[in-house]
């Protein structure tokens, strides 16, 4: 009876190595960000702040945000990922959620998409399985970045408490709004992953044609050699020392196996028996035989006489 064995639908993902992907890229993306837009984010963020509250960062006593966390906004905000403000004051909090964008630097957005194509790719050529969906496997990234986009959320976060007048305190916070953050941490890399994957699956039947075609060179040079060697073996005459086959005439020096007449110059091997020839065998083969034979003749018919 035959049996069906069910496979889920990830069995073919290296899920390890997904992880590992989908975290890389969202470090590099990071990098990117932090290195082109930090420092310049914490000037910009504290000249926008001090016109809107009409107060320097000093005279309200806090300290700015720094460049490691502007840069994780402008992370999100090239995913498309809002910013969170939240106010708690007199024990009632009021949030609320922006998108400013990134205005004329509109081009950094584009970073995200590259650095997950170029993520998905690597992971489909260099760690996918024999006979995996490539843009599946490219799009399994998702499971490192995603849990990353959670943690910034945490991470990125800015909170300062502004002294007010009697006695009061207000607490001010910033960071990425979560849900968006999740959302984002999925489908940016499950779709620019799954690209990069599909890429690579592109270009794998012309790296199948290149093996089969090195495959088949070296299959001929093998046929080759091993016509050369029948060659050898049929066509030329066994050098000395080598057993003859069944059928041929053994060389000079080559020992004569049983039931074979030796050579010229051999010795008789061990259990063979010479013939010796008979009496009238010998009377032909040598004159001093014939003489003999006749004068045996002549005595017997004297004897008749």
């Amino acid at each position: 009876m035959a049996t069906s064995q069910n496979t889920g639908a990830f069995d073919d993902v290296p899920t390890a190595k997904s992880v590992g992907y989908g975290v890389a890229a969202y470090v590099v993306t990071y990098v990117l960000f932090f290195v082109l837009k930090g420092s310049q984010g914490v000037q910009e963020f504290t000249s926008g702040f001090e016109q809107g509250a009409g107060s320097t960062f000093e005279q309200l006593g806090i300290d700015p945000p720094s460049a490691f966390e502007i840069a994780g906004w402008v992370f999100y905000l090239s995913h498309n990922a809002g910013i969170e403000i939240s106010v708690s004051a007199m024990g009632q909090s009021q949030s609320l959620n922006m998108n400013p964008g990134l205005g004329n630097e509109a081009y950094l957005m584009a970073i995200p998409p590259i650095v997950l194509v170029a993520a998905g790719y690597l992971l489909a050529t260099r760690e996918a399985p024999a006979g995996a969906s490539l843009p599946k496997v490219g799009a399994s990234l998702a499971a490192g970045y995603v849990i990353l986009s959670l943690v910034g959320v945490f991470a990125f976060a800015w909170s300062a408490t502004i002294e007010g007048g009697f006695g009061q305190q207000a607490t001010l916070t910033v960071k990425p709004q979560l849900v968006m953050a999740l959302v984002v941490g999925l489908v940016y890399p499950a779709i620019f992953g799954g690209v990069g994957g599909f890429i690579a699956q592109s270009q794998a039947p012309d790296r199948q044609t290149s093996a089969g075609g090195a495959y088949g060179s070296q299959q001929g040079q093998y046929g080759q050699q091993g016509q050369h060697g029948q060659q050898s073996r049929y066509g030329q005459q066994p050098q000395q020392g080598q057993r003859t086959p069944q059928g041929q005439q053994p060389q000079q020096g080559q020992r004569t196996t049983q039931g074979q007449q030796p050579t010229q110059g051999q010795q008789p091997t061990q259990g063979q028996q010479t013939e010796q020839p008979n009496r009238g065998q010998q009377d032909e083969r040598t004159p001093q035989g014939r003489q003999s034979g006749q004068d045996d003749d002549q005595g017997q018919s004297d004897r008749h006489r």
